[in-house]
């Protein structure tokens, strides 16, 4: 006969491991191409600089919500690598319009916050410049520099 503690323990190994197997899972995703870029201001390198890339098409299916959204942030030499699911996985197969966001970083609440030392010149996904198509057939892609003004 069980008890109740033996009941509980194995209750509870199955549903570490059923638990384990699933997040291993995680949602389905795309293909993906490395792109790297450089990121100058005023002709100095642009520290902790996010760089956005905003997919033109609508997003259908979970893997293509999760890819909607690559993010890279300036090396303190102002390069960066793009991360979409994971740090610098790169992008999937499509047309992006690329923004930039300087923001100040506070210790404090360990986040990106304050007005935009570019002052919103190319935070807009609407007027930016500019653009990337990936075909995903690309091994890699490194990108021309950007050079910013203030």
């Amino acid at each position: 006969m069980w008890s109740y503690r033996k009941l509980f323990a194995t209750a509870a190994l199955v549903a570490v491991v059923l638990g384990c197997t699933r997040s291993q899972q995680g949602p389905e995703r795309l293909k993906t191409v490395p792109v790297k870029g450089t990121v100058t201001v005023k002709g100095m390198p642009a520290i902790e600089l996010t760089v956005k890339f905003r997919s033109l098409a609508t997003p259908q299916g979970e893997a293509a919500i999760y890819a909607a959204n690559p993010t890279a942030l300036t090396d303190a030499d102002g390069t960066f690598v793009v991360s979409t699911y994971e740090h610098g996985d790169g992008l999937a197969a499509g047309e992006y319009v690329i923004t930039f966001e300087w923001l100040k970083f506070d210790r404090l609440s360990n986040s990106y916050g304050g007005p935009d030392r570019l002052g919103g010149k190319y935070a807009d996904p609407k007027t930016s410049e500019f653009k990337l198509t990936v075909t995903g057939d690309e091994e890699a892609i490194a990108l021309e520099p950007f050079h910013l003004t203030m």
